[in-house]
């Protein structure tokens, strides 16, 4: 099974994303904790050093918070054989590897709300932060239309909503080979 290494995941959105100087002083600090970040292996991980860095340095900025969320979502992606979150404007591309083009029917039903209700399925259901989901099979790549200049004052909320459905993707597929 061959799946994307996260610095094999590119990241492309219109968020700020960073640990600025003035939350965390020293150079070797900030360089530590986007090396951690860099070598986490699960959300829990990357969680855990959420709260270490909360703990140590007080309520993070929005930027952090946003750093945070777009390594849990880089894990997502890994899991989920997604190689690469573009942008167009204000959509956003999900470019899929080859396992994950094979199962894009599933994740285009998944980003359309259709699937899992029928199941009781976890994941992300009912109303989306997208408005509509269509998948471009020559290009392999799902693309997840927003509302036009909504990014800037739901950015973050967006982030954890591709996230979770990356992770319901992933989710039913586990479940489906363990069947």
């Amino acid at each position: 099974e061959v799946r994307p290494r996260a610095s094999e995941v590119a990241i492309d959105l219109p968020l700020r994303a960073f640990v600025a100087a003035e939350y965390v002083s020293r150079t070797s600090r900030r360089v530590e904790i986007y090396r951690r970040l860099g070598e986490a292996g699960s959300r829990e991980e990357v969680d855990s050093l959420a709260v270490e860095v909360r703990d140590r340095y007080g309520p993070p900025p929005p930027e952090v918070d946003n750093l945070f969320g777009v390594a849990r979502l880089r894990l997502a992606c890994m899991a989920a054989g997604v190689r690469e979150v573009a942008r167009d404007r204000d959509n956003v591309l999900l470019r899929l590897g080859p396992e994950a083009a094979l199962r894009a029917e599933e994740l285009v039903a998944l980003a359309a709300g259709e699937a899992g209700r029928e199941e009781g399925g976890e994941g992300p259901s009912g109303s989306r932060a997208w408005k509509e989901a269509r998948y471009r099979r020559n290009l392999q790549e799902l693309v997840l239309y927003f509302e036009r200049g909504s990014w800037p004052a739901r950015g973050r909320s967006y982030l954890e909503e591709i996230t979770s459905l990356l992770e319901a993707f992933t989710a039913r597929g586990a479940r489906a080979v363990s069947r």
